[in-house]
């Protein structure tokens, strides 16, 4: 049976401080924001509730890249920005590992103080925000338990960063230069501060077991990932014509 050891949005892989070369402005922090599933490795899957988990496949982020306006932050904070891809100063590539980020952070107290704690490995953990925009359902026969598998191919891109509390047990943090730092333990209950990550959590959750459903109805997943990005689209306008009526409001004080 899979290991319960990481949470959607969540990397099994550190980050690292990269000091910077010569004629480089800034240092830059790099990590595996996520890390694609690779079969027998149970850190590469992503439980979603008790009988039913979740892997990120290579090409889900073919798309985002090119396309994405992504962010990064620390834990998660949009008060703490480190880069935005287009201002070029948070790149994204993608190898047989999984999505890997470059960012350089700005020459801030904050980002001193956040480049300076992965520096000594007390920050060591990744994790990213995502809206799933096509998914394939499996179902496994394990003994006598039956077992689901939300296989992700593509997807929404909004942030990703150093955090924490990824909320995996076990991770290793490094240089550029090879050199490794001991292992560290995290808590599997630990999760990330941030109350935006929840509340990005608890809405993926859900977000999941509408999609589970509907795969159970024998609504073909085509048809879920379209409703999901209506309802996408539909609350980004919401939150645009809000943001609307409150500026009106403020010109007319």
């Amino acid at each position: 049976m899979p290991s319960t050891r990481l949470l959607p949005g969540t990397s099994r892989r550190s980050c690292s401080l990269i000091r910077a070369n010569d004629g480089e402005k800034h240092p830059a922090i790099v990590g595996y924001g996520a890390v694609f599933f690779r079969e027998g490795d149970p850190g590469t899957e992503y439980q979603l509730w008790s009988d039913t988990y979740e892997r990120i496949m290579p090409g889900a982020f073919d798309r985002a890249i090119r396309e994405d306006d992504c962010r990064s932050f620390f834990n998660h904070d949009p008060n703490l920005i480190l880069g935005r891809s287009t201002a070029g100063t948070l790149l994204l590539s993608i190898d047989n590992v999984g999505l890997k980020y470059e960012v350089e952070p700005p020459d801030s107290e904050p980002a001193r103080h956040v480049l300076e704690s992965v520096r000594r490995g007390d920050v060591s953990g990744s994790s990213f925000m995502f809206i799933p925009l096509a998914a394939t359902w499996r179902e496994l026969v394990v003994g006598d338990q039956h077992l689901w598998y939300r296989e992700i191919t593509e997807v929404e891109l909004w942030e990703v960063g150093p955090v924490v509390f990824p909320a995996y047990e076990s991770t290793t943090a490094g240089t550029r230069d090879g050199t490794s730092g001991e292992r560290r333990a995290a808590s599997a209950e630990s999760q990330p501060a941030a109350a935006q990550w929840r509340s990005w959590y608890d809405a993926h959750v859900l977000s999941a077991r509408e999609s589970f459903d509907a795969w159970q109805r024998g609504i073909t997943n085509t048809e879920a990932a379209a409703a999901q990005r209506t309802r996408d689209r539909e609350r980004r306008q919401r939150r645009s014509r809000a943001l609307e009526l409150a500026v009106t409001d403020f010109r007319s004080l």
